[in-house]
């Protein structure tokens, strides 16, 4: 898991130097290719899932919206997260109290859904393989953890917001 974690902090990650913060993350300016979209939207059509579509690409089930702070790209959340493939094969999850790190620090899919809910928030974000893990291999201990051209489901209880 914790391999897992690593690749999922690190990729896609987007820096830059903004001197007038300590943060050195900004919004990523991504959108998946039309066929990416278009196959995630068919699929979640075809299992009759009520969701919306982000700009990006990505499509987001709010469940419960949450009070108080929308995490931005520089903030620290601490959130609770289950990673499937679309089959429903779990490839994660996270301890029960959670995990704690920078927004920006999460794949593009991610960055893009979680602004959608506040503290206490829940939400299911669905993600094609351009705002995910994209086209190669992520490898664990155990092998292949995450094949090429993966399209992600993420259920996400988010717990904090710094």
């Amino acid at each position: 898991m914790k391999i897992f974690l690593l690749a999922l902090l690190a990729t896609f990650t987007i820096t830059s130097c903004n001197k007038d913060s300590d943060c050195n993350f900004f919004d990523a300016p991504a959108t998946a290719p039309e066929v990416e979209i278009t196959y995630l939207r068919d699929w979640l059509e075809n299992a009759s899932i009520p969701h919306t579509a982000h700009p990006s690409g990505a499509f987001y089930t709010i469940t419960t919206e949450g009070v108080g702070a929308s995490p931005q790209i520089c903030s620290n959340i601490l959130f609770r997260y289950t990673g499937r493939f679309l089959n429903g094969a779990v490839f994660e999850t996270s301890a029960s109290s959670g995990i704690s790190v920078i927004l920006g620090q999460l794949i593009v899919g991610l960055q893009k859904t979680l602004p959608r809910i506040k503290e206490g928030g829940s939400i299911t974000v669905y993600v094609p393989p351009y705002l995910g893990f994209g086209y190669t291999d992520r490898s664990g201990q155990n092998g292949v953890v995450i094949p090429a051209e993966s399209y992600l489901i993420f259920q996400v209880d988010l717990i904090n917001v710094d």
